[in-house]
């Protein structure tokens, strides 16, 4: 499957590579993962990007997949490589997963959406971390402040559990995991420097 989440990830390493090499003094490597990074871009948007959201392919046959899940607004990832409409419709997107707790791995309207259904529902820490950044690098420092209060105070209530439930922000799974911990240090570190 052609996927949005992987494909921007894959563009993001690319341009990581890219200007690795370039630092590096070596012009030919870099001008080699900036190609690939620029064709990983354009493959991203021209088959995933519908004109009003990225979805997902098979890849035997390209049938198209369209989810309620977040995954498809991942492409946040690499926002500033994207053009200013697409820009726009996806921190549109985004938007939508947006509960009084913070973003919804699954919209909650969906009839896929479970509170406790691990990806089809809860908070998750990296996904946070990924808007949060993406949205400061399109200019929405708005919402990327309104997502780091969210989750600053969710950790600041339940501690650091591996996800907590999207319309109750009570916490889920594992108590204690290292990533929200993580990125809780991360985004108290943005309030710190904000104040």
């Amino acid at each position: 499957m052609w996927a949005p989440d992987l494909m921007a990830y894959a563009v993001s390493l690319c341009d990581a590579l890219h200007d690795l090499a370039r630092r590096l003094g070596r012009p030919g490597d870099a001008a080699k993962w900036k190609s690939a990074a620029d064709a990983l871009l354009q493959a991203l948007v021209g088959a995933l990007w519908n004109g009003d959201r990225f979805v997902a392919r098979h890849i035997e046959d390209d049938r198209v997949v369209t989810t309620e899940a977040i995954e498809t607004c991942m492409p946040i990832l690499i926002v500033d490589r994207l053009p200013n409409d697409v820009q726009t419709l996806l921190v549109r997107r985004l938007e939508s997963f947006l509960t009084d707790h913070g973003l919804a791995s699954e919209q909650v309207s969906s009839p896929k959406y479970r509170s406790k259904g691990y990806w089809r529902g809860p908070i998750w820490a990296p996904v946070i971390y990924i808007a949060v950044s993406g949205l400061e690098r399109c200019g929405r420092e708005d919402l990327a402040r309104k997502l780091t209060r969210q989750f600053c105070e969710l950790c600041d209530r339940h501690g650091f559990p591996e996800n907590f439930d999207a319309c109750t922000g009570e916490p889920l799974c594992d108590p204690s995991y290292s990533w929200t911990a993580s990125v809780f240090l991360l985004l108290a570190e943005r309030l710190a420097r904000r104040a």
